[in-house]
């Protein structure tokens, strides 16, 4: 292999990387399949991801208190009552912890990011018009809320409040408020959030929103209240 067909197999590698990568957070609507590719970009990351990112301090400060935090998981798990059924459970902590891991392994670019966000918003409102479908079609009660392709309504309404944040963070601090269909993408999530009558997910949405405009324009915290007014106007009665 030539020193100029070395670099050109590295970068293919790297795409073939990238894609495995957002694939599984695009097949996120079928919990088994978009497990099934995160297994598959962790076993091979170590081919996929060379030559390896020189990341900045920043990130590697983050790495030292993402490995201490795992540290201490480990040895509170040594220190339970049941040992060996809590560290069992660090399977699934580790799994989970691997995603964050190996977005800085396989998202090198920005137009990476952008498209990963993106396809995130798009799959979002997806799961959103699925959801208000089945909400039209009966299940718009506490007994029968709707959970979309996935399994229960509170995975439905977490990974919503995700594509969600994505989507306001996009269009706050980037481009996406001049695109159309993301107006449309945020009203169809908003709505299905609503009606997935998930409690956790609106308190949450409620509280990066506030972040946003901590971040990004404090002085619309002023507008919290009259609008805390008006809740307590509205409030029934206990």
């Amino acid at each position: 292999m030539t020193t100029t067909e070395a670099p050109r197999s590295e970068y293919r590698l790297q795409r073939a990387g990238f894609w495995l990568f957002a694939s599984h957070l695009f097949a996120i609507f079928s919990m088994a399949a978009s497990n099934l590719l995160l297994g598959a970009g962790i076993l091979l990351s170590p081919w996929l991801g060379r030559p390896w990112p020189r990341w900045t301090p920043a990130t590697r400060r983050w790495l030292a208190w993402l490995g201490a935090y795992v540290a201490l998981y480990v040895v509170s798990a040594l220190l339970s009552s049941e040992p060996r059924i809590s560290l069992r459970a660090l399977w699934g902590v580790f799994f989970n912890l691997s995603v964050p891991v190996l977005a800085l392994v396989f998202v090198r670019t920005e137009e990476d990011v952008r498209r990963v966000v993106r396809g995130l918003v798009v799959l979002g409102a997806i799961l959103a018009t699925v959801g208000l479908v089945q909400y039209l079609l009966g299940q718009n009660d506490l007994e029968h809320r709707i959970r979309g392709s996935l399994s229960h309504y509170m995975t439905f309404a977490g990974v919503l409040l995700a594509c969600d944040c994505l989507l306001l963070a996009w269009m706050a601090c980037g481009n996406g408020w001049r695109r159309i269909w993301a107006w449309a993408a945020l009203v169809v999530i908003q709505l299905a959030l609503l009606g997935s009558y998930t409690r956790n997910a609106w308190v949450a949405l409620v509280v990066a929103v506030t972040v946003m405009i901590v971040v990004r324009a404090p002085k619309f915290l002023l507008a919290y209240l009259p609008l805390g007014v008006l809740l307590v106007v509205l409030a029934p009665a206990p």
